[in-house]
């Protein structure tokens, strides 16, 4: 399937489960949800100005290739249910996380 491809959102249940594991994961862990949401944001506004002006995919370099990518890496594995949440609940959006896991 090419990359620009239209991909079917997540269903329901499934985004009702990301959302669970995400807010249980804050409750009991409020400093790693917040450590990681710090990151991503930074990441985030990084890849903004690179992802708006452009119509083409964006490379895996360029979105590997940042510090604040980086940083996100080094959380570790532990970050993958957080991914998760983002990319289920933020359908239509820049699906750059899936290179973090």
């Amino acid at each position: 399937m090419p990359a620009e491809s239209q991909i079917s959102p997540p269903s329901k249940e499934a985004v009702k489960s990301a959302e669970k594991l995400y807010n249980d994961i804050r409750v009991a862990f409020p400093k790693a949800v917040s450590e990681f949401e710090s990151k991503w944001t930074a990441w985030e506004t990084v890849l903004q100005p690179q992802t708006t002006h452009t119509t083409q995919t964006i490379s895996p370099s360029t979105v590997a290739g940042t510090d604040e990518f980086k940083a996100l890496e080094r959380l570790g594995p532990k970050i993958i249910p957080f991914i998760v949440f983002k990319l289920a609940t933020n359908t239509g959006q820049d699906f750059s996380g899936v290179f973090l896991c």
